[in-house]
């Protein structure tokens, strides 16, 4: 990617959450905060087995705006942008987490 700021979805695009995760210990790294390879995963499931099957992650950026807390209920966005997608973790609306994805094919 070109920069480092990853932009903001845009929630009327993106069609509602395509998932939701109720945070819980196992989240957790030994500070009670999300373990920050657990966003990589709640990126990664926002997609279907079928929508990438034959693909590989070519580039993958995250961005930490705020923790994640146990038994918040985080709700994922996605969208569609130029050839890589944006996806964007919420808590009662408030942007936690920014995550920008490219795939390639097999």
């Amino acid at each position: 990617f070109n920069s480092w700021k990853i932009p903001s979805a845009n929630l009327a695009e993106c069609g509602g959450a395509r998932n939701t995760r109720l945070l819980k210990y196992s989240d957790y790294d030994h500070y009670f905060h999300v373990n920050n390879t657990k966003y990589a995963d709640f990126l990664m499931d926002v997609f279907s087995v079928e929508e990438l099957r034959g693909k590989f992650v070519r580039k993958v950026q995250i961005t930490y705006v705020k923790q994640c807390k146990e038994n918040e209920v985080l709700e994922l966005f996605r969208q569609n942008s130029d050839g890589y997608y944006i996806v964007e973790g919420k808590v009662n609306g408030e942007t936690r987490i920014q995550m920008r994805a490219e795939f390639g094919d097999l």
